[in-house]
């Protein structure tokens, strides 16, 4: 009697231990799937970052073509006024001879 009590509970020890041990791999399949979907997500995540640097740096770049530009354009503005006055200044002024006299 008392052998078959311990025959009888080592077996209830040996199901319990049984049920852990697929409640274990449960929980660690469940935990590698949530591995495998964050490493998706953080690979999705990756190349969405990179894509909008290369926008942003895109971005900056027009930026300063459209600003190196304006400069440019300035600077040929102002030397066309600069060049302007300088052709009105001259029409302006009397013109010398070689020998020092007005015309």
């Amino acid at each position: 009697m008392a052998q078959e009590a311990r025959a009888k509970e080592a077996e209830l020890k040996v199901g319990e231990l049984d049920s852990r041990c697929r409640l274990a791999e449960r929980r660690l399949r469940s935990a590698m799937r949530g591995l495998e979907e964050s490493a998706c997500r953080e690979a999705e995540l990756q190349r969405l970052l990179e894509e909008s640097l290369d926008q942003n740096r895109e971005g900056v770049r027009e930026e300063f073509k459209a600003i190196i530009k304006e400069a440019l354009e300035s600077s040929v503005n102002l030397l066309g006024f600069a060049l302007l006055d300088r052709g009105d200044g001259e029409a302006r002024r009397p013109r010398r001879s070689g020998h020092g006299r007005v015309h």
